[in-house]
């Protein structure tokens, strides 16, 4: 700063312009001694109405623009109060899993931050953990005119509300009529407080039985067993070795890293108490999920059983994640699978196609007794595709029931030598693979 005759630096006064509004000057301070001086002003600013540039120039003298000397001029930016939007997905596990596609991240949409490009312009934490690419770290930044959306993967955090920060960090542009002097601009920075981290604990998704798996895995794409047939439900046959697929739900809390699908050094065992006991002997775990590993199937071999009833199950899952096996307690009902189903009366399993016909069917080990409700509500009787037009149970014993029917009409059968055959079915509606079936016929 040179040097006036006329004017004093040290005690000014300063007068500093934003546009055409002059700042209140609030003090100075004076460096240096000799020819070049160093000036320093504080200003409060007046307040505008909306994000824009306008020249700041600071002047030394006496009141009137006439009489001061312009010591400085540059460009002064007045900006809207940077924030984060929202997060998509608001919440995660403890463990770092999110419901996003790749199951590990959250995206932040921020307004009002200095466009870049690069995740080295930003710096996120959450809470207290700085994402410096090993904990967490952003994966992406998508620039638009009025706004960025940053994906940034999720830290392990403690259960509860985590403040998520964003902070730019980046090289700042040097104001306009910046002669290369040091400059300062104001951190822009934005918290989002609610974001949402949960406890995760792993529940049964299903129970089913296969008497033969596949090639892969026992149950296929389409939920069908080895033998192309419908798993049975919590149920097992009496006498019949198989397989128990047990899908978990949540099971990304036994995750030994926070890579998709790491579930090599998970181990599983399960067994039946009570009545009924007996080891399962592992099988292999099945990713259910693919894309997130969030959903597995633990398949076990099942031997022979000669029980009925219903039998308790407990499956224990140990993993580096977690410090202590995780229990889970199941039921599955062992029950008589040599059902058989005959009609009744002189007849047999015949009637008209025309007009309708009681027909007295005898089941025999289908548990239905003792369920309580409308057997209609329990039963379902096809003859073919149609539906049968009324369903009631006429007695029952332990192990036989005498349900009486009205067949529909055959309307589109095809009739050979007067006469056309159906296959009648009864199977529970809660579990369609539970069955029995004969040939029915019309004339």
């Amino acid at each position: 700063m040179r040097h006036d005759s006329m004017l004093n630096y040290a005690t000014g006064p300063y007068f500093v312009l934003l546009g055409d509004v002059e700042g209140e000057v609030i003090g100075h301070t004076i460096d240096g001694v000799g020819p070049m001086l160093r000036v320093t002003v504080k200003v409060k600013t007046p307040k505008a109405t909306t994000a824009c540039q306008v020249w700041c120039s600071l002047r030394v003298g006496f009141v009137g623009k006439s009489s001061q000397l312009q010591l400085a001029k540059l460009a002064y930016e007045y900006y809207h109060t940077p924030r984060i939007v929202w997060a998509l997905p608001a919440s995660a596990l403890y463990i770092g899993v999110t419901n996003a596609d790749d199951g590990i991240s959250t995206q932040l949409r921020i307004e009002n931050f200095p466009p870049a490009f690069s995740p080295a312009d930003f710096a996120v934490t959450f809470g207290n953990i700085h994402c410096d690419g090993m904990l967490c770290g952003i994966t992406s930044i998508e620039v638009s005119k009025f706004f960025s959306i940053i994906t940034v993967t999720v830290p392990l955090l403690p259960v509860g509300k985590t403040a998520v920060n964003i902070a730019y960090v980046g090289a700042p542009l040097p104001p306009l009529g910046n002669d290369g002097s040091a400059f300062v601009r104001t951190l822009r920075s934005a918290e989002l407080a609610g974001f949402q981290v949960l406890s995760a604990t792993p529940a049964f998704l299903g129970i089913r039985f296969c008497r033969v798996c596949g090639t892969q895995s026992c149950l296929s794409a389409s939920g069908l067993c080895g033998d192309n047939t419908q798993p049975l439900s919590s149920r097992i046959p009496k006498g019949v070795a198989g397989f128990l697929v047990l899908e978990i739900n949540r099971a990304d809390v036994f995750k030994n890293n926070l890579q998709v699908a790491t579930f090599e050094a998970v181990s599983a065992t399960a067994f039946f108490s009570g009545n009924s006991q007996a080891f399962l002997t592992f099988k292999q775990i099945v990713v259910i999920d693919r894309t997130r590993g969030g959903q597995i199937a633990l398949e076990f071999v099942v031997p022979k059983m000669n029980t009925i009833g219903k039998s308790a199950g407990t499956l224990t899952i140990s993993s580096p994640a977690h410090s202590l096996p995780v229990a889970l307690m199941f039921q599955v009902d062992f029950f008589d699978s040599s059902f058989s189903l005959e009609c009744a009366g002189i007849l047999g399993c015949q009637s008209p196609a025309r007009g309708a016909n009681n027909l007295n069917l005898t089941v025999t080990n289908l548990p239905i007794v003792g369920m309580g409700g409308q057997v209609s509500d329990m039963l379902a009787v096809h003859f073919g595709s149609k539906m049968a037009a009324s369903v009631t149970q006429r007695s029952s014993t332990d192990n036989v029931a005498v349900l009486s029917v009205v067949p529909p009409e055959c309307q589109i059968c095809t009739f050979i030598q007067g006469s056309a055959t159906i296959r009648l079915t009864v199977a529970f509606r809660s579990d369609p693979s539970i069955s029995v079936s004969v040939d029915h016929t019309y004339w």
